[in-house]
């Protein structure tokens, strides 16, 4: 993983994530994304930093946000409608797994104090957005 920052989209794998989304144009990539990571019994950067994006997305588009999303993909909320109601509470079982042990979580907390706590901090607001919708 490449990790740029500590925002939900500042990694290569969020990145990926985006492009794939806007490519296929339906919520079936994010479910698959968050559904891999509940599933998984070690989550690996890459489909962590995946959840994260979609959540970021999800969020972005339930609460009609769409400044939370990069630049470039602002365009999404228009091109993948209304969430499925069942999204919100696969995405924070997504991100109980990301903060639990996964490798993003390690990754960001071997690199320092401050920078996990920033990430941990951007995770926890992300999850409020989403509590607030499920």
């Amino acid at each position: 993983m490449s990790a740029w920052a500590t925002g939900y989209f500042d990694n290569d794998d969020a990145a990926d994530f985006l492009r794939e989304i806007g490519v296929a144009g339906t919520w079936a990539t994010a479910r698959h994304a968050l559904q891999a990571a509940v599933d998984a019994d070690y989550l690996e950067a890459p489909e962590a930093g995946a959840a994260v994006a979609a959540v970021g997305v999800l969020a972005a588009v339930m609460t009609g946000a769409p400044v939370l999303l990069p630049d470039a993909s602002s365009v999404l909320p228009a091109i993948l409608g209304p969430a499925p109601p069942e999204l919100p509470a696969l995405a924070l079982k997504a991100l109980s797994k990301v903060v639990n042990g996964s490798e993003l979580d390690e990754l960001f907390s071997e690199s320092g104090g401050e920078r996990y706590d920033e990430w941990l901090n951007g995770i926890s607001a992300l999850r409020n957005l989403i509590v607030g919708l499920a």
